[in-house]
């Protein structure tokens, strides 16, 4: 192994360690310093509560569901369905706590999976969110194997001298109905003597690209491993996947696997094959031995003296006594012993038989998909690929997506590196390259092996012109099916601007706004601080109650493709956490989303988009606590990182920075600022602060664009 790829292995093993610290930390500061109240108003805990008598799972398994003592319901909390929770009644520190996973969560109920009955007292019962260990292991040991003479081909790929190539295909027939980036991103993928990667910019197909190349294969007669690194994005590539017509198996906990796509999960298989009546009969026979068992003596802790039921057969076969107990008492143990050894022995057989159809149909699967992580899980073990192909690979660090890899003999990266790069909480796993994907480590080492879809699907040419500009060196083109496509305002009197026309407005601390462009409305103030409507070229009356300016807003509305409006507000740090919220900035946004729904946009296709936690929690109050709260039903706020991958017709990004020091924080990040500018299909609007904003090249850039 070459001391580079050694070096790195190794750098990579001590971030993991620093990260989980980080993790674990943070829980456990958390948890140390906030009482119960606090921690469940923070969404990382549910206190109060007690549970119900468990469901049993086909598998074995226990669901319980657990609801308040007072019956209320639950309160807003970040623990959601596939998340890891500690279950306590005393100390939530204790290592001896069970843990479950999140089944799922109702209004007032919360339901639990767990491989083991829980046992506790009267106490109520608290829920923590904790760290999940298991991932953390599995790329421990992906490094671990990575170092092996076996993964030396790994090895040679991660020292930057492999010798990587690619041809045409010739092996069998492509797909017609794909632009010419998309067949090249086809020939070399299936071509490769090792790897390759294909950059998929925003809104280009990326992910349907990945399905037509696992078409391709599966035809060719290939096994194929498809992962991401994350439970939605292998949903989102396993639908893509079945929309070509493959039939692929998804590998994880059932809960955590997209309700719609349950069928073509392992689990679901396993109980409808014909050799799981076997399992029922089992299951059966073991209910009935059971019913035999409770009008049955049960032999006493005491008794036993920590004897096992196996141990106490072996005394009764060789007709023994032990440990203080006489041959007449071991004996009289038998009738029960035995039923209870036939217990064992049934289950034993359901396990059997379970892996025995797991394996089958796990063998006779064409495609595989589950995440990087699961696919080091047990039911995969010892399986090998012609293929692996990672999705959304530039969320993916290395550790966790050679977890994968390693099971293929090539392998197929898909994402964009100029996007959000790997969720990373610690600084030093950052400066250890924990923040660093695969895809973009080798797009750095073999320039090269990489080919970037060209042609986008979702934002209109002023959009997209923009965002291909600021990131992609002006090669990205919007299709003729998109690029002239504008936000429609059925309910509003405004009628669309020209094509290529942008719009900038000023708005200060007392909610007066300015705007700037052909025929709109300006919005200035009266001496005693009420808003006028004035208008410049449309003959509309001047308004001044709040009424009225609510109506101003409304007319107010346009759908011009780009929109800058400068707020004067100022950003506060949340006084519980390190980060910042701009409320008026918060009000603003929730204004324009509520003017655009009145003026007939779909709730469900508008997103307001920040990048800091507490901003999104400050606008999300507004809107609960608004009169009209329910006109904004499946609008959604919510995180840059959150909005990756998604789409909306129109967009409110806000900035929420405003300060003398001019310090915009991880604004500067130009894969942040890229993945939220380009989620609008049809309209965008920037909010935010011109003093401090341009001071950054970068906004300096966007914002002129837009004046």
């Amino acid at each position: 192994m070459q001391e580079n790829v050694k070096d790195l292995l190794n750098t990579l093993l001590q971030a993991i360690e620093c990260e989980r610290d980080e993790e674990r930390e943070r829980h456990i500061s958390e948890i140390k310093s906030l009482s119960p109240i606090m921690r469940e108003k923070k969404g990382r805990a549910l206190i109060n509560l007690k549970k119900r008598k468990p469901e049993i799972t086909l598998t074995g398994g226990y669901i319980y569901s657990f609801y308040k003592r007072d019956r209320s319901d639950l309160p807003d909390t970040e623990i959601t369905v596939g998340d890891q929770v500690v279950i306590s009644q005393y100390d939530p520190l204790d290592s001896a706590n069970p843990t479950a996973i999140v089944y799922e969560v109702g209004k007032n109920y919360i339901k639990l999976q767990t491989g083991m009955l829980i046992k506790g007292v009267t106490r109520p019962y608290r829920l923590d969110l904790f760290v999940n260990d298991l991932t953390y292991k599995r790329m421990e040991e992906a490094l671990s194997k990575a170092k092996s003479p076996a993964n030396n081909f790994i090895q040679e790929i991660l020292s930057g001298n492999y010798s990587a190539h690619t041809k045409p295909y010739e092996n069998g027939k492509l797909p017609e109905d794909v632009n010419l980036k998309q067949k090249e991103a086809l020939e070399y993928s299936l071509s490769c003597n090792g790897f390759f990667s294909v950059q998929g910019p925003p809104g280009t197909g990326k992910t349907y690209m990945a399905a037509r190349i696992v078409k391709v294969l599966v035809d060719a007669g290939k096994k194929v491993l498809i992962t991401a690194d994350s439970n939605a994005a292998v949903d989102n590539f396993l639908k893509k996947c079945i929309e070509v017509g493959l039939d692929p198996v998804r590998v994880g906990h059932p809960i955590r696997v997209n309700a719609d796509l349950k069928p073509f999960s392992l689990d679901y298989r396993v109980v409808r094959h014909a050799l799981f009546e076997d399992v029922i009969d089992y299951e059966k026979e073991i209910e009935k031995t059971k019913d035999k068992l409770r009008e049955m003596d049960k032999p006493s802790q005491k008794i036993l003296r920590g004897l096992s039921y196996q141990e106490v057969m072996n005394l009764i076969e060789k007709n023994q006594s032990s440990r203080g107990l006489s041959k007449r008492t071991i004996r009289s143990m038998k009738p029960y012993v035995k039923k209870a050894l036939k217990i064992e022995k049934l289950y034993e057989k359901i396990k059997e038989v379970k892996q025995d159809i797991s394996f089958e149909i796990m063998e006779n699967a064409s495609v595989i998909a589950s995440t990087n992580s699961t696919s080091a899980s047990q039911v995969m073990d010892g399986m090998q690929f012609d293929f692996c192909i990672v999705d959304e690979a530039s969320q993916a660090s290395i550790p966790s997506t050679l977890i994968p890899i390693l099971k293929a003999n090539r392998f197929i990266l898909v994402g964009d590196h100029f996007q959000l790069p790997p969720v990373v909480i610690s600084r030093e796993a950052v400066e250890k390259g924990l923040d660093e994907s695969l895809m973009d480590y080798l797009a750095k080492k073999y320039p090269y092996q990489i080919c970037m879809l060209e042609t986008q699907y979702r934002m209109n040419k002023t959009i997209s012109n923009l965002v291909s500009d600021l990131s992609y060196s002006s090669k990205l083109i919007p299709h003729s099916s998109v690029a002239n496509r504008y936000l429609s305002l059925p309910s509003s009197t405004s009628s669309r601007m020209g094509e290529n026309a942008v719009m900038s407005s000023d708005m200060n601390e007392g909610g007066k706004m300015s705007s700037r462009a052909d025929g709109r409305a300006i919005m200035s103030s009266r001496a005693d601080g009420r808003a006028i409507m004035s208008s410049r070229a449309d003959g509309r009356t001047p308004m001044s109650s709040r009424a009225e300016r609510k109506r101003s807003r409304e007319i107010s509305t346009n759908t011009t493709p780009l929109e800058f409006i400068n707020v004067k507000g100022r950003d506060i740090i949340k006084s519980d956490s390190k980060s910042y919220f701009n409320r008026e900035e918060g009000s603003l946004s929730f204004e324009l989303a509520l003017s655009y729904i009145e003026a007939g946009v779909n709730p469900f296709e508008i997103g307001i988009i920040t990048p800091y936690r507490a901003q999104v929690d400050y606008i999300r109050s507004l809107i609960k606590k608004s009169e009209k709260a329910v006109l904004f039903d499946g609008l959604e706020v919510d995180t840059v990182d959150a909005f990756q991958g998604r789409e909306k017709d129109l967009i409110i990004i806000s900035s929420v920075r405003a300060n003398e020091e001019n310090k915009i924080g991880f604004l500067s990040d130009k894969r942040r600022l890229n993945v939220s500018i380009s989620r609008a299909k049809k309209k965008l609007i920037l909010l935010g602060s011109k003093d401090v904003l341009m001071t950054n090249s970068l906004y300096e850039k966007v914002i002129s664009r837009i004046l």
